[in-house]
């Protein structure tokens, strides 16, 4: 009976670690100019223990400080803080696996920030007991970072609403797509608030501007170290409202024709923004059902890291008056729209208009009756007008491609991708 159990625990533990292999992997393809690596992603599901009420702040007042450094007034927190700032609180966000100093962790793959972070051994708050943690003991390669290295995250304004992640920084070999690195500067959180999320950290792959640590990123130290020729990752997240099969990944060193439909069209990125660090380039127009609104060039900051579109407010304000059904709640400060719309929003950028699928406007796990939370909201008044955040609801509709060496962001209509 003993030998019973024991070949049956074994059997399970090899199950699990195949299965965690397969998490895990990267997958190298080879197409016509160079190599790429593939990390899968997951997208996250929706906090059940938030109320709508408190959700709605939650994501305004974290939007605020995240992009602090664009606000009307001055809402830029000390040195040591760190604008690190998602919808944690809301599905649409994608988090992959990443190694440091062989140990495995789930991060936020987040183009709004700038900076790699994961809980440390050292936290030992209930928050934490629930992720991974960096143990430095067990890394050979590990070395505390020289420099001052205490550093706070805050999440949120202090107004109620704000969460803390604190700690100190190392440098170690990171992992990620099967491409290796060494003395990557990465956060220790000793102290994690952040108690709704599954991933265990965020992994910032904006440009050193908006770095705490004032280091590259990841995929730029992979271009330095010569890891890779093309300093750029791509991002095809999967619309499983549509098709539950469809896979959520990211590409490293170079793009996957097989994941798009025609041709990628570039953007510039706009100096007066992305020289704070941030992925931003002009969007020509907004449309409803194929009727502009004239929203000319407005500045889009295109953000991985966050699930909804956060835009001007007039213009919002003009979207829903196209949606039939829409309706605008005082007391969320959101906009509702019924669950079943089949309103066609169009974002275009260099000219070329970009659908977002109607099932992609709605957030389904948000519901009042027969509406659902809009996917477009009104960026709160802190962030000057004509700026706009644009998320995972948009990107889920195309192959988005982050270029750091030719500086620029492209777009083509995604396709499904049930299997590579």
């Amino acid at each position: 009976m003993k030998f019973y159990r024991f070949c049956i625990l074994t059997l399970f533990i090899i199950t699990l670690l195949l299965l965690f292999n397969t998490f895990t992997k990267a997958i190298p393809i080879t197409n016509e100019d160079t190599s790429i690596f593939r990390i899968d992603l997951k997208r996250r599901g929706i906090s059940k223990t938030i109320s709508n009420k408190n959700r709605s702040k939650l994501q305004q007042s974290k939007i605020i400080h995240k992009y602090s450094k664009l606000s009307k007034r001055d809402l830029q927190e000390p040195s040591t803080s760190l604008p690190l700032v998602n919808e944690y609180y809301m599905d649409g966000c994608y988090y992959g696996t990443i190694i440091i100093g062989d140990q495995y962790f789930t991060v936020d793959f987040d183009t709004g920030s700038s900076d790699l972070w994961v809980p440390a051994i050292e936290c030992k708050f209930s928050e934490c007991l629930f992720h991974n943690r960096f143990d430095p003991k067990k890394s050979p390669t590990f070395v505390l970072d020289p420099r001052p290295n205490n550093f706070t995250m805050i999440y949120g304004l202090d107004d109620g609403t704000s969460t803390v992640v604190c700690g100190y920084i190392g440098r170690d070999t990171v992992t990620l797509g099967g491409i290796t690195v060494t003395n990557q500067t990465f956060g220790l959180a000793t102290y994690d608030d952040l108690s709704y999320y599954e991933e265990d950290g965020v992994i910032g792959l904006a440009f050193p501007q908006l770095s705490l640590f004032e280091t590259p990123s990841v995929i730029q130290t992979m271009k330095d170290q010569k890891k890779i020729n093309k300093a750029l990752i791509a991002f095809h997240f999967g619309r499983h409202k549509l098709d539950p099969n469809d896979k959520s990944f990211a590409d490293i060193g170079g793009v996957d024709p097989n994941a798009y439909v025609g041709e990628i069209v570039y953007n510039n990125l706009l100096d007066s923004i992305s020289s704070l660090g941030y992925w931003a380039i002009t969007m020509d127009d907004v449309c409803v059902d194929q009727v502009s609104l004239g929203a000319n060039n407005s500045a889009a900051i295109i953000d991985t890291g966050t699930t909804s579109i956060w835009g001007d407010s007039k213009c919002v304000k003009e979207i829903h008056k196209k949606i039939p059904g829409s309706f605008f709640i005082d007391v969320l400060s959101l906009w509702f729209i019924p669950c079943d719309t089949k309103t066609v929003v169009t974002l275009v950028f260099n000219n070329v208009p970009f659908e977002i699928n109607p099932v992609e406007l709605t957030l389904t796990d948000i519901m009042l009756g027969p509406l659902c939370q809009s996917a477009i909201q009104e960026m709160p008044e802190d962030i000057p007008s004509k700026i706009w955040l644009v998320g995972a609801f948009f990107l889920s509709n195309v192959y988005s491609v982050f270029d750091f060496d030719n500086q620029q962001i492209g777009f083509a209509k995604t396709k499904v991708v049930t299997s590579y």
